[in-house]
């Protein structure tokens, strides 16, 4: 009884001991198979780690990471093995990794915080953070972070983009040109960053220098229409038409799309063809009905006296953006030539409803002179010079001292 007694005491105090290294065994053979991507053989084993030892840290981060990589929930086990080791950067990190991935951007910005605080030395959670901060819209935050993160690793092209990409949000345009740049310096067979610094030149208003970037772009990528439809933009805005009609129908050769179609419409619109111009529009707005596309119809309708056509498409474009004062101004002035005085003056109004532009005062004032209400031209008119406005024939014509 007593060895029995004994025997029996010896297996109960090394059961822990079994476990543990049963655990390790299994831990190991599963890391084994993830470290060379067989995720689906190594998921048995570390869900047997688990099991033998749930209170261990590594058994659940990797765990977790095999879920993940399985496409199968996995944020329980990241945050079990945060739980219970909370100063191991890297399973803070791989949380905020796992739900950065299904934009939860806000859920993750603690864990990649505290993962850089745990290893400020580390880009890569400098630079993470960075990112999540940009995608829920805290620009100068994201900022800091990836000058952190490039202090760190001054040669990683990634982190200045978004550096660029969080300045150019933030308004701070000449600053993006710099880092994209810079991106460029380390990357410069980068269709993207060749894009994104054309992109920033066309805030500038810098064209030729936006067209120089989306050349070079479309040169080291030629499957991408947007590349094309910017370089065409450009071009137009520099009046090199014909340069800007082939990059517009390359752009609509790989893609077929409303945005395309638009464009090679307003080219056909600056060389004055406008049958051919209209054509575009409408089928532009045939594609995707969006307002602008809307508003281009209607306007190249009114410059060729469709008025009716034009009030048409003019008052669609309102409809969907009731509070442009250029849509609103544009179908007043159609609605007039229709003699459609009282819809006319409707938009004269809502032209001016909440506008800073003198231009929609004036034109107000103008359109009431025409219609024989002098008094309330007047009034108009002196918001439109309260505006700093004075450039239009009205207010001679009302005897307005505009000085």
């Amino acid at each position: 009884m007593i060895i029995s007694f004994l025997n029996c005491l010896v297996t109960l105090l090394a059961s822990p001991a079994i476990q543990l290294e049963d655990a390790e065994a299994s831990f190991v053979n599963g890391k084994r198979y993830a470290e060379v991507g067989n995720h689906k053989d190594a998921l048995p084993a570390f869900m047997k780690a688990k099991e033998l030892q749930p209170g261990v840290a590594k058994y659940r981060y990797w765990l977790g990471r095999t879920l993940a990589n399985l496409s199968q929930p996995a944020l329980a086990e990241l945050r079990e093995a945060v739980k219970i080791d909370p100063k191991n950067a890297e399973y803070q990190h791989a949380t905020g990794l796992y739900l950065a991935g299904n934009e939860q951007f806000v859920d993750a910005i603690p864990y990649f915080a505290e993962a850089a605080a745990i290893s400020e030395k580390k880009a890569r959670y400098q630079f993470d953070l960075g990112v999540a901060f940009f995608k829920i819209g805290h620009y100068a935050l994201a900022a800091e972070r990836l000058r952190a993160a490039i202090a760190e690793d001054p040669e990683e092209a990634d982190q200045y983009y978004w550096l660029a990409l969080a300045q150019r949000a933030s308004n701070k345009i000449p600053e993006s040109v710099l880092s994209f740049k810079d991106a460029l310096r380390l990357k410069p067979e980068s269709a993207l960053l060749h894009y994104s610094l054309g992109a920033a030149y066309c805030d500038l208003g810098a064209w030729p220098e936006a067209a120089l970037s989306f050349q070079k772009a479309t040169e080291l990528n030629a499957q991408v229409p947007q590349y094309y439809i910017a370089l065409g933009v450009a071009y137009l805005n520099v009046a090199e038409l014909d340069g800007a009609m082939t990059a517009l129908w390359k752009a609509l050769k790989l893609n077929d799309s409303a945005e395309a179609t638009h464009m090679i419409g307003q080219v056909l619109f600056a060389k004055r063809n406008l049958p051919d111009a209209e054509l575009y529009f409408h089928n532009a707005a045939k594609k995707d009905p969006q307002h602008v596309y809307l508003y281009w119809l209607g306007i190249t309708q009114l410059s060729q006296n469709k008025f009716e056509s034009a009030a048409v498409s003019l008052q669609a474009a309102v409809d969907i953006n009731k509070t442009n004062s250029v849509y609103n101004h544009d179908l007043g002035i159609t609605y007039e030539k229709l003699n459609r005085i009282d819809d006319a003056m409707a938009c004269f109004k809502a032209s001016i409803v909440d506008s800073k532009n003198g231009l929609y005062f004036a034109e107000f004032a103008a359109f009431l002179l025409r219609q024989g209400d002098k008094a309330g031209a007047m009034v108009q008119a002196k918001m439109a010079i309260s505006l700093k406005y004075s450039n239009h024939p009205v207010f001679r014509k009302l005897g307005v001292d505009i000085n």
